[in-house]
């Protein structure tokens, strides 16, 4: 298996995708940084970089599923899987070695953004308030939710045997789960009360009266709603970006026990594939 990881970590370093999905997490730290600074310098807000340290687990999904696909995928397409086969490499040492690539791939385009908010934001605006315990425990959050991320779309590049095919498949899936996360955050932060306004004499005097929202998600059903957020990958991007965590210490786990089923769940599928 050292044979195949030195072999994909050399592919890894030649290939031109994974550099444009790195300046393209660098570009983005650095918009962020611009924009934050011109709302401090025309309107004189107090930026804590706390706030832009985790907002590219946003974006992880998509930018790692461009990768991964076209990545993966041309080890079909060249013929590289099939030759790994021929000179006598298992298949459960490829994909464990697809895997370990993969994940470390989606891991350096997480920290070059995070290292340029962290070098450039503490010059900027001084170093975050936030507390260090919940920085690294944020930070653990995300090397786990790289490795989950890692494992989806190793699963999806190493079953899915046409290159485009399997790139467009891993888009849509990282673009399905971020929906699914904007929308069971949106229904999770819906107010259990709203002000509404009763109009108390003919001179149009309003008086504000708070009105239960029929919307609020609450006991049984919002526990459901927040586990179907914790656990999906893209879901935990919105509340690492923004410390917004019920439960900050299930994410951790949650993302290495979906990582350990869907990898094994590639494996099984892996070692039934008729390659081609």
């Amino acid at each position: 298996m050292s044979k195949l990881l030195r072999q994909g970590f050399f592919r890894l370093r030649k290939n031109l995708v994974f550099y444009l999905c790195i300046l393209f997490m660098i570009g983005f730290a650095i918009l962020r940084l611009v924009t934050s600074y011109q709302m401090k310098v025309e309107y004189g807000y107090q930026i804590d970089i706390g706030e832009m340290l985790f907002s590219a687990t946003l974006l992880l999904g998509i930018v790692a599923s461009v990768f991964s696909g076209l990545f993966l995928g041309t080890e079909y397409s060249d013929g590289t899987m099939r030759n790994k086969l021929i000179v006598g490499h298992g298949r459960l040492s490829i994909y464990l070695s697809s895997l370990v690539v993969v994940t470390s791939a989606i891991l350096v385009m997480f920290f070059s953004y995070f290292l340029v908010i962290l070098g450039i934001g503490s010059i900027l605006f001084g170093f975050t308030q936030v507390p260090i315990a919940l920085l690294l425990l944020n930070s653990g959050s995300v090397v786990l939710l790289c490795l989950c991320y890692g494992a989806l779309l190793t699963m999806l590049g190493m079953i899915v045997q046409n290159r485009a095919v399997g790139a467009v498949a891993a888009i849509i899936v990282c673009i399905v789960l971020l929906s699914a996360g904007a929308y069971c955050k949106a229904r999770l932060s819906e107010p259990e009360y709203y002000d509404g306004y009763v109009f108390t004499s003919n001179e149009g005097t309003a008086a504000a009266q708070a009105q239960r929202n029929p919307n609020y998600l609450e006991g049984t059903k919002r526990e459901r709603w927040q586990a179907a957020l914790d656990i999906n990958p893209a879901g935990q991007g919105f509340e690492l970006m923004d410390f917004s965590a019920v439960y900050p210490i299930r994410l951790p786990f949650y993302s290495l026990a979906l990582a350990i089923m869907l990898t094994m769940l590639g494996i099984m599928i892996y070692r039934r594939r008729d390659l081609k």
